[in-house]
């Protein structure tokens, strides 16, 4: 647990009671070891829309003001985190969050949940109204749904060629491929039969599909 000036087992024990209850969830610590030790407990809830689907979150604890920017936008609370935490919550193949505590006497807890589309700098930007209540078990499920995301790589879409053009090319390099010794360290001596070509050309396969395989093999030839 990340230490501060103000007591942190007893912020983690509210955070994660409080947590737990909004959420109606099941809490377990984390080990020292887990994910850099930058993970203090893990939550699993039932998705809010989803009802048979689980939903677990990897949850770090911060208590008290040291962790805190200044900041003269009255709607938000500025909050430092070290690069090792950023790093490791971000890319750790799991949903994250931040709870932050503050010191007495406020009695509200606040979280930031790291969104898999946009890329988390530290400090981060937490909403005033990101409060614990029972309505973080609907943002927290919305924000899950997002966790298979990857960002677009550029592609270039080419049309399709005839039938006949992709099939008398494919020939070309069928017999090319045929034509060539092989040899396998482990098997020997390999030979290239029709009945490579057979299958790829089967009247069962979709169309579309066997010309995509003829495309293909064609042009690993080239």
């Amino acid at each position: 647990m990340t230490k501060t000036t103000m007591d942190g087992a007893a912020a983690a024990r509210r955070a994660i009671a409080t947590l737990g209850v909004a959420t109606c969830a099941e809490t377990s610590s984390a080990t020292l070891e887990e994910e850099s030790s930058k993970v203090d407990v893990k939550v699993s809830f039932k998705h809010a829309f989803l009802k048979k689907k689980p939903i677990t979150y990897h949850c770090q604890i911060k208590g008290g003001a040291s962790y805190r920017s200044h900041t003269k936008d009255q709607n938000r609370i500025i909050l430092r985190l070290d690069k090792d935490t950023v790093e490791t919550l971000s890319y750790s193949g799991s949903n994250a969050l931040i709870l932050w505590v503050p010191p007495k006497p406020s009695k509200r807890l606040y979280w930031y949940a790291f969104d898999p589309r946009v890329a988390t700098r530290s400090p981060v930007k937490i909403p005033r109204t990101n409060t614990v209540s029972p309505s973080i078990r609907y943002h927290l499920s919305r924000i899950a749904g997002y966790s298979q995301w990857t960002p677009k790589v550029p592609r270039q879409d080419i049309a399709l060629g005839s039938d006949s053009a992709i099939t008398r090319r494919a020939k070309e390099a069928f017999l090319e491929l045929k034509n060539q010794p092989h040899f396998n360290p482990l098997f020997g001596k390999l030979v290239i039969t029709r009945a490579a070509w057979r299958h790829i050309t089967r009247p069962s396969k979709v169309r579309h599909r066997r010309i995509v395989c003829r495309q293909s093999n064609s042009d690993k030839i080239a």
